[in-house]
Formats: C-alpha cells, structure tokens, sequence
C-alpha cells in the first residue's frame, strides 16, 4: 500500500506541475479545465470498459475508489485547481495550485517515509506537515510577497492536516483566502 500511495503522489505531483506550467504559459484556461473536469467524471463512469485504461489506473488508484469512482484522485486535483482559478486572482490562485500540487506530494511522502508524529486529529503526522510547509513556501515566493508565501503555505499544510475535508479542494481554499487577505497589507 506504500508504494501504491507514493505512485499516487508522484503521479499527482507531475499532472499538477503539468497543469500549473499549462497555465503561466497560457496554453488553457481555467474553461478548459472545466471542460477537461467534465470529461473526466464522465470517463470514471466508463473507464471500466476500456480494459487498457482501467489496467493503467490500477497502479494508481485507492482499490475502493477504482470501484466506486475511477479517477478520483485526477478529477478531484482538478476539481480544486478549477475552483481555485474561479476564485481568485491568478498569481494567488497558481501560489495556492503549487500549495496543493507540491505542498500536498511531500507532506504524504515525507509523512508516510519518515513521519512518526501523528496529529491527535487525524492520521497525517507533523513532519509530512513542516516538509509540505517548506517547499510550498519556496514555491509561492517565486509568486507572491514574503508574507503571503509563509502564510499561504503554513495555512494550505494546516487544511491538509485534517482529514475532514478533500484536501484537493480544501488546501487551495485555505491557501488562496490568507494569501489574498495578506496581499492587502
């Protein structure tokens, strides 16, 4: 299950950085994302009709996810990206993207490799946090002033802490409002 969890990440790390570059050269749009989110939950719906594709999903996809929904996982980083992108401006909506996209891949690797600290809230642990928390802010100053990088990141990991929510739609969320709240000071 290890290895089944970190080929998800790393899979959810390349189709975000994929998408994020997409975006800054301009390339799609958040319409086409809609578009491509629409596409993707109806392909869920038949993926198990099409042997070579449900195959592939198989080294990818949660066992119970492939049955109820497959694709989850995909649909639900796009999913987040889209709401994001409607949201919020787009240097704060691509700072929150990388929040999601990166912060989100090495907090579960990081956390399922060598975490040990468990939240008493939930089953992510504090070291997956703080690694998801420092390349999340590296990457948002590459976007946003120092302030709105520490809080964007240090928010987006505390969304991602909890497992109440989808993280894929929460982490941006959290991530976006403190870095648009912090740009007016």
């Amino acid at each position: 299950m290890l290895k089944l969890n970190i080929r998800r990440k790393l899979f959810h790390l390349i189709f975000g950085l994929i998408i994020i570059v997409l975006l800054i050269f301009g390339l799609i749009d958040r319409y086409i994302l809609l578009i491509l989110l629409f596409l993707g939950v109806l392909l869920s719906q038949f993926i198990h009709r099409i042997p070579v594709l449900h195959k592939i999903l198989q080294h990818y996809e949660r066992p119970k996810d492939l049955i109820t929904m497959p694709g989850k996982g995909a649909v639900a980083l796009v999913a987040g990206i889209v709401i994001t992108l409607f949201i919020f401006p787009k240097d704060i909506a691509l700072a929150a993207i990388c929040v999601l996209v990166i912060g989100d891949t090495f907090s579960a690797i990081v956390g399922l490799k060598i975490g040990r600290i468990r939240y008493p809230y939930s089953q992510k642990t504090i070291e997956g946090s703080i690694a998801g928390f420092i390349v999340s802010m590296l990457a948002c100053l590459l976007i946003l002033t120092p302030m709105q990088a520490v809080g964007c990141a240090f928010f987006g990991m505390l969304a991602e802490s909890f497992d109440i929510l989808e993280d894929n739609i929460s982490i941006p969320i959290a991530a976006g409002i403190t870095a648009f709240f912090l740009g007016m000071f």
